[in-house]
């Protein structure tokens, strides 16, 4: 179960580094943080901090391991939440539309 939960925050700090370093301090692009950690970039577009976000996505992934080892029937599910989260904050962020 450790090993699941350290995988989990593993991914979500990876996560935050794409979406960190893509974002090029504004110059950059948005599109991989939304892709990687939808949950996270919806969060800090909502106004919360770095370290909010960075734990946001660490909980997102871990989440998703938890989740998916327990039944994996949720995989699809959880696959479709997250493509839903990515669309939603990028049309939001005016990425798409």
């Amino acid at each position: 179960m450790l090993k699941l939960i350290a995988a989990g925050v593993g991914l979500g700090i990876v996560g935050f580094l794409i979406a960190l370093f893509t974002m090029g301090a504004g110059h950059g692009t948005n599109v991989p943080g939304f892709i990687v950690v939808p949950w996270m970039m919806l969060l800090m577009m909502a106004g919360i901090g770095a370290v909010p976000g960075l734990l946001s996505a660490c909980a997102q992934f871990t989440n998703y391991i938890l989740l998916i080892r327990s039944k994996p029937l949720l995989a699809l599910p959880i696959g479709i939440v997250h493509c839903v989260a990515t669309v939603w904050g990028m049309a939001r962020n005016g990425i798409l539309f």
